[in-house]
């Protein structure tokens, strides 16, 4: 206990001792920042070209670090600012605090019936801002007297009368009293020979034109003169003053001449979308704006203004395009050909179910060199705006639910993060701009029974993304190759026919003898279980998804395949050997207790049954096979293919000219081996044969392979190489950008390539 006693004691007797010999430095400003006046403990972290005080144990402590900046050009005044900062501004920099800078005194600013509380230039700023002439009341110091002063401002008619003359002008109360008849003086015509001759009178919420008692108050009158004013429409009397907002109907009014009507006044009168020549009140939130009359669509307002000499209307701000109107301020989005206008809930983000099925379309939609835009209507004239290159970023528009006006935006496109996401609601979530298909997954794992809808497939890109193809350091080639994949189909041939050329006729390739042999992966064999295909637009389910209650009922072809793969006493409406599937036992059954072990044999009749004699159902199901990944080969394709397309510009389609790229880019070859009874490789050789080109299978005749299509031996080196691929040659002057030439052999017109993990 002692020694530990000691040690702590020693300890922190040199922390002490370290610490009194560190200096305290302030940086004037700290390097590579725009932070400024901050302590640092050497002279390294400041900036070399600013003041640098040593031993400072704090910036407090430094004059320069601490004073009033003033904007000149705005008159805002900050206080506590470093005198670098401020100079570095554009401001003027002062030592003394901000209540003792003349620059930063504060006025009662005084501006028609509104009253604030700042600085002499901020007030001159905002008189020029909006195009009136204020006063600066110096002799209000204090932000509460000003407020009460302008609880007291009433505006009206100042009238100033001499023996021979009334003028008029619309003022405040403030500013028409007897004790500022000097500066009213001016308004009259005949200057009077003394001020005592100088009547001043003020009427509360009175025009110059009013009459009290059927006398007028002024010699002003009124006058079918307008004048654009805050985007309003007003009235004008003869001496020039603003009158009431201009409403043709109300000329004749008396009343519309005597009292002031405010903006939000309910009697005012309205006007439309489309604009009016009746009517003052514009307003831009409503699509309509202050304008001449001959430069309005005399389609929109057919009818001339009366009562109004200047002919100053409500406009209306609108656009048309293809036929459609919009409102100044919406948008709305356009694309070329190949895209999709994408319409979505404003308030949620989502896009509508309609569109985002309409999107899956990978041959229609987003094709090679297509792009979006977004149009804006602004006063009457559409802009457009580009959304990103290559489909990174995507237009989508929405309808206000309050104004029920579009509005559009250009949406980045997350492309990259889909194939991150395993699971198939997170990926068709609302908040996503992906799509599932079931199938194949990127990591090539199978999900288990329980898991197989939500697991098994693939999360890509909703909107497929370009690529600049033409320029070599990008990775086109290495995403498009990324979607490729192997897939081994077994099946036996039977002893009597060669095994040395799978494409004639001797062994039925095209025919069902194949695919009535086939023992796993069957769905790669060219039409297997066509008699089942999925129709156009048809989800694929599984077998837990349906109940077909009898043969011919509400099911389709493809669901009844679909029970008949997972349930043993499921019937198929003819015999198996009638259709392109299996009449192997093993493609159905396991060997009891043994999942990796498949029963051979043949099915008989118009089920499969795994136990050949009398067995209950558990031990039943306990032996059959998993439910394969896909079905039938038009599955297989389907999948595959709209996989590859949507990572981008891959595979066989049409550019938004209507051009189609190198039928090679989607390809499917086929390599034959020859396989010992236990499952090696009985020789070190292969036949291959191109199977699928473009978006069909070779000729659309798989028994004229041999006629059509060479065959070639080649070696199996290039597909056993980790990360190789075969790509066409033809697709671009160097295939394998992004990646190397591999040492393996690839069939004619094909390259080997090996490419690093993306």
């Amino acid at each position: 206990m002692k020694k530990k006693c000691v040690i702590t004691v020693f300890a922190l007797a040199l922390v002490l001792f370290g610490s009194m010999y560190v200096s305290a430095i302030c940086c004037e400003k700290l390097k590579e920042s725009e932070m400024w006046c901050k302590a640092a403990t050497s002279q390294s972290q400041c900036d070399s070209s600013y003041q640098i005080w040593l031993y400072k144990e704090t910036c407090n402590l430094v004059p320069e670090c601490y004073g009033t900046c003033v904007n000149p050009k705005t008159g805002e005044c900050s206080q506590y600012t470093p005198k670098a900062q401020c100079i570095n501004s554009g401001g003027v920099w002062s030592e003394k605090d901000i209540d003792e800078v003349p620059a930063c005194q504060e006025y009662c600013c005084v501006l028609g019936q509104d009253a604030y509380f700042m600085t002499e230039t901020e007030c001159k700023n905002l008189m020029s801002q909006h195009g009136i002439q204020g006063i600066i009341r110096k002799d209000i110091s204090s932000r509460l007297e000003c407020e009460v002063m302008q609880a007291t401002v009433k505006r009206g008619a100042c009238v100033v009368s001499s023996l021979n003359e009334k003028a008029c002008k619309i003022t405040t109360n403030s500013e028409c009293t007897p004790e500022k008849v000097n500066e009213l003086s001016k308004y009259l015509q005949d200057s009077p020979t003394g001020v005592n001759q100088i009547d001043v009178r003020f009427y509360e919420n009175h025009l110059c034109t009013a009459s009290i008692n059927g006398i007028s108050i002024s010699n002003c009158a009124k006058s079918k003169n307008t004048v654009c004013k805050d985007n309003k429409v007003y009235y004008m009397d003869l001496c020039g003053n603003l009158a009431n907002i201009y409403d043709s109907s109300k000329y004749d009014n008396v009343d519309y001449w005597n009292y002031m009507i405010e903006e939000y006044d309910d009697s005012l009168c309205k006007v439309g979308a489309r604009g009016s020549t009746t009517c003052g009140n514009c307003d831009t939130t409503a699509n309509t704006v202050c304008q001449n009359y001959k430069d309005v669509e005399k389609s929109a307002l057919p009818n001339k203004p009366q009562n109004n000499e200047e002919g100053f209307v409500c406009g209306d701000l609108s656009c048309k395009y293809k036929g459609v109107t919009y409102q100044h301020g919406e948008s709305w989005c356009e694309g070329t050909a190949g895209t999709l206008i994408i319409n979505r809930n404003l308030t949620t983000g989502a896009i509508f179910k309609k569109d985002r099925d309409e999107l899956r379309n990978v041959d229609k939609y987003n094709l090679p060199g297509s792009r979006y835009y977004k149009l804006v209507c602004s006063f009457g004239e559409v802009i457009v705006e580009e959304c990103g290159d290559y489909r990174n970023s995507v237009c989508m528009q929405g309808k206000d639910d309050y104004s029920k006006r579009s509005i559009a935006s250009c949406v980045y496109n997350p492309w990259k993060a889909c194939s991150v996401i395993d699971r198939r609601s997170q990926c068709e979530s609302d908040n996503t701009l992906c799509k599932w298909i079931p199938g194949y997954r990127w990591d090539l794992e199978i999900a288990s029974e329980e898991e197989r809808k939500e697991f098994q497939g693939s999360c890509v890109p909703l909107i497929a993304p370009g690529f600049d193809f033409w320029n070599p350091t990008t990775q086109g080639n290495i995403i498009c190759a990324s979607a490729g994949f192997q897939e081994i189909a077994f099946f036996e041939v039977h002893w009597t026919s060669s095994r040395e050329n799978m494409g004639n006729r001797e062994n039925g390739w095209g025919n069902k003898e194949i695919a009535h042999r086939c023992l796993n992966g069957c769905y790669a064999i060219p039409y297997y279980g066509m008699e089942f295909n999925q129709k156009v637009g048809e989800e694929k389910k599984y077998p837990e998804e349906i109940h077909c209650t009898s043969i011919g009922g509400a099911c389709t072809a493809y669901n009844v395949l679909t029970e008949f793969y997972d349930e043993s006493e499921f019937k198929l409406p003819s015999d198996v050997s009638s259709y392109y599937l299996s009449t192997r036992r093993g493609q159905y059954c396991h060997k009891a207790g043994k999942p990796d072990k498949w029963v051979s044999g043949k099915v008989t009749g118009k089920n499969y049954d795994c136990t050949t004699g009398a067995g209950d159902e558990e031990k039943d199901e306990d032996k059959e096979r998993d439910y394969p990944i896909y079905l039938t080969n038009d599955e297989w394709i389907k999948s595959i293919t709209e996989r590859a397309k949507s990572m981008g510009d891959c595979g066989y389609k049409a550019s938004m000219n209507g051009r189609y790229s190198d039928p090679e880019s989607e390809l499917i070859t086929a390599i034959f081996q020859k396989l010992k009874q236990n499952g090696e490789v009985k020789e070190n050789v292969t036949v291959e044969q191109k199977i699928y080109r473009g978006n069909a299978y070779v000729k659309g005749d798989l028994e004229r392979y041999e006629t059509e299509m060479p065959i070639s031996m080649i070696s199996h080196s290039c597909l056993e190489t980790p990360g190789a691929t075969c790509i066409s040659a033809g697709r671009s002057e160097n295939p394998c950008e992004g990646g190397e030439v591999g040492t393996g052999e690839c069939s004619t017109n094909m390259v080997c390539c090996v490419f690093p993990e993306l």
